[in-house]
């Protein structure tokens, strides 16, 4: 399955979509990997420096953390309610 963005659309709707399916008037969520410095300290807890220079340590970066966890709760509720399986009868039936 290819990776999918999350996605605003101009209804208010939120959907993880293929590339091929965005639109010109969605709004993408802000979300990537980007290259960080951590440090472990004696605690056990960590804490990381952002970078431009490849480290070999990420860390996810979003916007609105409380906006993406809706967006993406139900993105995710709508991407699974569209599986559609195979080999299986229709429950309807």
């Amino acid at each position: 399955m290819a990776p999918g963005t999350l996605v605003r659309r101009v209804d208010g709707t939120h959907r993880i979509l293929a590339p091929g399916q965005l639109r010109a008037d969605d709004r993408i969520i802000p979300g990537e990997q980007v290259h960080c410095r951590a440090t472990t300290h004696d605690s056990g807890l960590y804490s990381f420096e952002l970078t431009d220079e490849p480290t070999g340590t990420t860390v996810f970066r979003r916007g609105d953390p409380a906006d993406d966890e809706r967006a993406a709760s139900e993105a995710l509720a709508a991407l699974y309610q569209s599986f559609q399986p195979t080999g299986m009868p229709d429950a309807d039936r």
